[in-house]
């Protein structure tokens, strides 16, 4: 691949500004990035035609750029197929300079092509559009508290002297000024930092290898060179010393220092916060950052090289002189900024100093808020324990900013991992804080908000379940990274969701393992984690999930020891789930996780439940095209298509669902049939559910927030303790318009005890009475009740007896109830060919008869011992109770 492909000279169209070894850089990472491409196959070659003009970006619009585009060119011009095949070889040189400058952009600015674009195959790699996408989330308008939610963070950990600070009413030591800001992917934690950088000082880093914002690729070199601790440790200062010299040296000199010329917007009246952010984001990309910042970084890392000492004595003696390095360069930088507090001066003068008075060593301790703010985005990549575990890279840049730790610095570190044992340890296990005899670390920061982008709808403006359930509407839910996907990169939505839902890996249709296999079903079912320590073994399921499968963090106690987290309601994470549930087998994907990884089983067996709803839903929408959206192209389903999804048709003495009879329930008498059978009483229904989220509250059952509920796609299990149902599914009654008196619901509850069995208990139906619950449904709409009876041995799906039925309440309702008797293939669909597996899912329900089971009978016997009268087993009861006595 070193040959050269000559050109006549005349055809060169543009000079050449690139070397030949810049040339064969960019050659060797697009090679790196893409496939080799095959004559014949239009996508793989657009792919690779996107890459180079995305390493080219001074030939092309970056609007552009997207493989969708390419095709179409390549559809245009025959013979540019052939040359980026023949640059695979020879290098792509010509295509820069001739092909890129002249020939494509016409084609890139004209109206997208009327011919119909082939379909995109699976294998397809897309990142270049989704790091357009990030990269256009990143530059829209900053919305939400997070970023004043932060400062408050910071201020709040810092209003006091280290020794004395009094939080919620207790003195508490931290022996550090630095926390975490952990957070899964595309929640904004890189945001909220540049959104607070406008108005407070800060310098920041990122570490991440790829991706967006792009990585300070000098700064992770330089620090990661070290190969032992003192050296890590030596190094780590001369990097802050030399990042704290350069930025008051700009700082200081800022009129003498050349800005881009398209820099022009910073003006005398920013602030010196806002002017350095202005300088450090200019002409950011997703291949790199600006020249001021490139340089910037280059000399940095040049200083802290030259002022590197090599390691005379152990790092702890070098903490404990009294004149530290650090100290000295850090004082200097507040110099500067408090000096030159005062808008940019256009003089050329250094301004009068309007905030600092001559105070002796040590004058710049920290006051309410720090004066200056450091910030390492990805530190992940430093964490990585060398030498048995002893130390770390990260460690020592920590033991480094102790060194300040009474001057006017926070530090910031942002990760998306969830292993805070690792990046975050408490001070007893520090590696690197032989030196501190007490206190705590500062909690980290998780609170970046939800559903930023939403837009606010009202049900009296009158809202249509076609909307809600298209992605022109719940792509503005969740995060704020789904809604950059938009003009001609919507089609991509649902594949950039499970790309990154997989990892960050492009769904190809192989074999998924366990972890994206329980992603999936968490963003769809309600799938708890079992509180544990976050350093044992028990909860590194629950770090990869957060780090690489989209699971947000809740809360981090302020130990750092558990943490809470959730796959809260995301329809666009559930859309994506949809597409690759169909790969794998569901109730084994279920099966594996229960038995394998530390997650909450379910008290009754709803979890299989839900499941079951799930499926049945799959089943009832169709199957996914190849870009993840339903073939029949709507989301949603008619009631009677659902349950004929669910249950299986009449056979023997066997109902069949949908040709059942309802029946009237009225307050003061019995209750009568009703005459109309379930599949005509439903024909005009929809139902629009692609997940289930479990509520913490039980006012939640009521028919206005179930509206609001159904607008993003998600079904209700119900609050812990909730009275008479665990689950509801709602419905539109007729038509499309949602509004309080189209409204209605499946109710279901769920028993895995063996006390219910085949026979009906019409007391558990009464129970569900929809008024007496509060969900407030209209009278003319019916309600939908369902109990199911997991563990009956019988498998039996009937209708419970009409003459036993009365309202609690002083309403009528009409009612289609169904006793749904044990677990089988017989009664329900889903079911079908996996008998032993949905057996296993019962037993796996059983949750306290877990606890005793041993390795032989005879432990288990005993094990039931230790814990008398708990359960009818009669080893919790045969060394007390005599039943031989008894009659």
């Amino acid at each position: 691949m070193s040959a050269t492909l000559k050109l006549p000279q005349e055809d060169y169209l543009v000079p050449d500004e690139w070397t030949e070894e810049e040339h064969h850089q960019m050659d060797e990472k697009i090679r790196h990035l893409c496939k080799s491409p095959i004559a014949g196959d239009i996508g793989r070659v657009a792919t690779v035609l996107t890459h180079i003009a995305n390493h080219a970006s001074q030939r092309l619009d970056e609007r552009f750029l997207n493989v969708k585009n390419s095709e179409a060119i390549l559809l245009e011009d025959n013979s540019l197929m052939q040359k980026i095949l023949d640059g695979w070889n020879y290098g792509f040189k010509e295509i820069r300079l001739l092909s890129i400058s002249e020939s494509l952009r016409p084609h890139f600015l004209k109206p997208e092509p009327t011919q119909e674009v082939p379909p995109v195959s699976v294998d397809r790699v897309f990142e270049e559009d989704d790091l357009l996408a990030t990269r256009t989330a990143w530059n829209r308008e900053f919305v939400g508290d997070a970023a004043r939610a932060l400062w408050d963070h910071i201020c709040h950990f810092t209003s006091e002297p280290l020794e004395v600070q009094t939080i919620e009413g207790k003195q508490r030591y931290f022996y550090a000024r630095y926390s975490a800001i952990v957070q899964s992917s595309g929640m904004g934690k890189s945001r909220a930092v540049d959104e607070m950088s406008k108005n407070h000082f800060v310098i920041p880093v990122n570490l991440l290898a790829q991706g967006f914002p792009p990585a300070d690729e000098q700064v992770y070199k330089n620090l990661t060179q070290a190969n032992n601790q003192g050296e890590a440790f030596i190094r780590a200062c001369a990097f802050l010393h030399a990042l704290f010299t350069l930025t008051g040296y700009v700082l200081l000199n800022r009129d003498n220092i050349p800005r881009p010329p398209d820099l022009q917007e910073i003006d005398t009246e920013d602030s010196l916060a806002s002017y350095f952010r202005k300088l450090m984001r200019h002409d950011m990309s997703f291949r790199g950052h600006g020249e001021f910042r490139r340089k910037f970084f280059e000399k940095v890392c040049q200083l802290a090289s030259q002022s590197k000492k090599p390691v005379d004595e152990w790092v702890d003696k070098v903490m404990q002189r009294e004149e530290f390095g650090l100290n000295k360069a850090f004082d200097e930088l507040c110099d500067i900024l408090e000096g030159c507090s005062s808008p940019l001066s256009s003089t050329g003068e250094r301004p009068t100093k309007i905030l600092k008075e001559d105070f002796s060593d040590g004058r710049h301790l920290t006051k309410d808020c720090p004066l200056v703010i450091t910030a390492f985005d990805e530190i992940q990549g430093l964490t990585s324990l060398r030498d048995d575990g002893s130390w770390s890279h990260f460690g020592e840049l920590r033991r480094a900013l102790r060194a300040l730790s009474r001057q006017s610095l926070f530090t910031l570190f942002l990760t998306t991992t969830g292993d805070f044992g690792i990046c975050f340890t408490a001070p007893e296990r520090d590696l690197s804080a032989r030196v501190i005899e007490e206190g705590e670390v500062m909690p980290p920061f998780t609170d970046l908000g939800f559903d930023l982008m939403a837009k606010s709808a009202r049900f009296s403006k009158g809202i249509t379940l076609s909307a809600v359930s298209s992605e022109e509407h719940f792509r503005y839910l969740g995060r704020p990274i789904w809604y950059a996907y938009d003009n001609e990169a919507k089609v991509l939505l649902i594949r950039f969701a499970a790309k990154k839902l997989l990892g960050g890996i492009d769904y190809q249709g192989g074999p998924l393992t366990l972890s994206q296999k329980l992603a999936c079903l968490a963003h769809r079912i309600p799938i708890e984690f079992l509180s544990s320590a976050c350093t044992s073994r028990v909860g590194v399921e629950e770090r990869t999930q957060v780090q690489a499968h989209m699971r947000v963090v809740l809360q981090v106690d302020d130990t750092l020891q558990t943490m809470v987290t959730a796959s809260p309601s995301e329809p666009v994470l559930a859309e994506a789930a949809y597409w690759l549930m169909s790969s794998f087998d569901i109730p084994d994907a279920l099966e594996a996780i229960l038995g394998r990884f530390s997650v909450n089983k379910g008290d009754r067996g709803e979890l299989l439940v839900m499941l079951l709803c799930i499926m049945a839903r799959d089943a009832a929408v169709g199957p996914p095209n190849r870009q993840g959206r339903p073939q029949n192209t709507h989301r949603w389903c008619s009631v009677p298509s659902l349950l004929e999804s669910l249950f299986q048709p009449a056979s023997g003495s066997q109902i069949d669902v949908l040709l059942s009879f309802g029946v009237q329930v009225h307050p003061t008498k019995h209750a009568v049939p009703h005459k109309t059978r379930l599949r005509k009483e439903f024909e005009d229904s929809k139902v629009y559910f692609n997940h289930f989220t479990k509520v913490h509250e039980q006012n939640v059952i009521d028919k206005r927030f179930l509206m609001r509920l159904m607008a993003r796609g998600a079904a209700v299990l119900c609050a812990n303790c909730q009275p008479g149902i665990d689950g509801i599914i709602p419905f539109l009654f007729r038509g499309d318009e949602i509004s309080e008196d189209n409204i209605g619901a499946i109710l279901f509850q769920v028993k895995n005890d063996q006390a219910y069995t085949h026979r009906p208990k019409v007391m558990l139906f009464e129970a569900m009475d929809p008024h007496y619950l509060g969900i407030r449904a209209s009278s003319h709409i019916p309600v939908i009740r369902m109990v199911f009876a997991l563990a009956a041995t019988t498998p039996t799906l009937v209708q419970p007896a009409l003459s036993l039925h009365a309202s609690q309440e002083e309403h009528s309702y009409l009612a289609y109830d169904f006793w749904v008797a044990g677990i089988s293939p017989t009664i329900l669909q889903p079911i079908k060919g996996k008998q032993n597996t949905w057996d296993a899912l019962l037993q796996a329900s059983y949750g306290w008869q877990e606890v005793y089971k041993a390795r032989s009978r005879l432990q288990t016997k005993l094990r039931k011992f230790a814990n008398p009268g708990v359960a009818t087993g009669e080893e919790h009861w045969e060394n007390w109770w005599d039943d031989s006595k008894d009659d």
